[in-house]
């Protein structure tokens, strides 16, 4: 009897040495002497069996990273059921998903409630281009919460954030439809893989691998591999990586967030599957960043729509217009007289009028706008009160922030057709000026106020072109140094 008492104590000792040397994440098998990239075995606190992983090793931060999906030749089919997603499919060593099953046992309380984990996404088009994000609090739920992704915050990185708008989603294949978002179910019909699919989907990291045209790709349908923060909605990437780790520095400053986030997971149970037609709506807006977005989408009709740029909370509405595949977003028009431009410098800010008449967009969003990832031409329509027509282009714009006044800062003139001077040359690098905020180089006046109707203009002692003014007498551009008045002007960006 005692013998066997021993037996028992010795297994048992052997059991806990065992769990004590297993390796819950690549971090772990970093962290025992194995800093090669390869092939490992781990073992999380929850998880039945061991598996193997691909663990990504970076000697110079010290890090392990455990892969969960990898894109990289189109050479495994990502548009399976959820059972395949549950389970994971395709070789570690290449293109894979790790398993639902997998990750939720890894990210969901592995070592421990303040063990969150940091997931980064690492990008590249067909161009030779490279960019990642990185979140925080990155966690997947149990299966009865379909998978839901709970992610704390954007961390940073060149592809910009995508992911954020997903947190809270379920996870969504061809064959689970849910009864919560008539909107998100139609996306995981279209050959798109398996995703945390919401109404508007700004990401899709397992869609379908396109490789024709640099990956271009003329659909608003998240059905390609999509990072819409960093190329638009229109483009498929050539690779991606998604990889993930402990981020025990910063575990008790999380803690609480991380717990919430587990709270949300248990107790908002996932909805009940059922077969529904969901409607396919026009577009999402949060899918463009401008106009051409929605141009390289097909459209061609110029009017009123949402858009979202990098950096924006919630959609905007702009007007969009298109001509031979370029789409131009305006920033101000002027039409017929019926909005008073005359306004103060909070209104420039915010912005004012109709967007489908006059209208000025504002000084924050266009300095969101032109400050983002892309860089934006320059397009200014005129029709003078003769009726004469023409253009002026500029290679770059963007203004500074409002702390810095809103600063105009203008690329080189391009060339036009009409006739037009470069009027717009004398007010580079000037400060926004209103009636009530005098940041003009004339020391004697100030030139908003001075002038009646005459609005906020880049002014610099005080002008030789004016789009704000007092409409038929103070829309000003020169052609060939002679001064003329206008009734039409109109200010638009395209990406370049």
């Amino acid at each position: 009897m005692a013998s066997l008492k021993i037996y028992v104590w010795l297994l048992s000792a052997v059991a806990v040495v065992a769990y004590a040397q297993r390796s819950l994440d690549c971090q772990d098998v970093y962290d025992s002497g194995q800093t090669s990239s390869g092939v490992y075995e781990i073992w999380p606190e929850f998880a039945p069996v061991a598996f193997e992983v691909f663990c990504d090793m970076n000697r110079v931060t010290g890090h392990g990273w455990t892969v969960i999906q990898r894109r990289i030749d189109g050479s495994v089919d990502f548009h399976r059921d959820s059972n395949e997603y549950r389970l994971g499919f395709g070789d570690v060593i290449g293109e894979h998903w790790l398993g639902n099953e997998q990750i939720y046992q890894t990210t969901y309380g592995n070592g421990g409630p303040m063990r969150q984990y940091i997931l980064r996404v690492d990008i590249s088009d067909w161009l030779g281009g490279f960019e990642y994000a990185e979140y925080e609090g990155f966690r997947v739920g149990h299966v009865t919460d379909n998978f839901k992704l709970g992610v704390l915050g954007y961390l940073g990185g060149g592809a910009g954030d995508s992911l954020s708008r997903h947190n809270g989603s379920d996870f969504l294949t061809y064959d689970v439809v849910t009864n919560t978002d008539a909107n998100a179910d139609q996306y995981n019909n279209r050959d798109s893989g398996g995703w945390w699919f919401n109404d508007c989907p700004t990401t899709n990291l397992n869609g379908q691998y396109y490789s024709e045209n640099y990956g271009s790709y003329d659909s608003p349908y998240p059905d390609k591999i999509l990072w819409r923060a960093w190329r638009g909605a229109f483009v498929s990437y050539k690779s991606v990586l998604m990889k993930i780790r402990p981020d025990l520095s910063n575990a008790s400053q999380h803690l609480q967030e991380t717990l919430q986030v587990q709270e949300t997971l248990q107790v908002h149970r996932g909805p009940d599957i059922m077969a529904t037609t969901p409607t396919i709506p026009e577009y999402c807006p949060e899918l463009f960043q401008d106009c051409q977005d929605l141009a390289d989408g097909g459209h061609t009709e110029d009017g009123v729509y949402g858009v979202q740029p990098e950096g924006f909370t919630s959609p905007i509405s702009v007007r969009c217009e298109f001509d031979k595949g370029d789409g131009w977003l305006v920033i101000l028009r002027r039409l017929d007289g019926s909005v008073d431009f005359g306004r103060v410098w909070n209104q420039y800010r915010d912005g004012f009028g109709d967007v489908d008449g006059e209208y000025w967009l504002g000084n924050d969003a266009i300095y969101l706008l032109t400050n983002g990832p892309r860089t934006y031409e320059l397009h200014v329509d005129l029709t003078r009160d003769d009726l004469h027509v023409a253009y002026m282009r500029y290679s770059t714009f963007r203004i500074e922030n409002e702390a810095s006044d809103y600063i105009l800062r203008l690329g080189t003139f391009v060339g036009g057709e009409g006739g037009a001077d470069d009027e717009i040359d004398f007010h580079r690098d000037m400060k926004f000026t209103t009636v009530d905020k005098d940041n003009d180089q004339h020391t004697d006046l100030n030139c908003a106020g001075h002038y009646e109707g005459v609005g906020g203009w880049w002014f610099n002692k005080c002008y030789y072109c004016l789009l704000t003014g007092l409409y038929t007498d103070r829309i000003h551009w020169g052609y060939s140094g002679t001064p003329y008045e206008h009734v039409y002007a109109a200010m638009k960006l395209r990406p370049v």
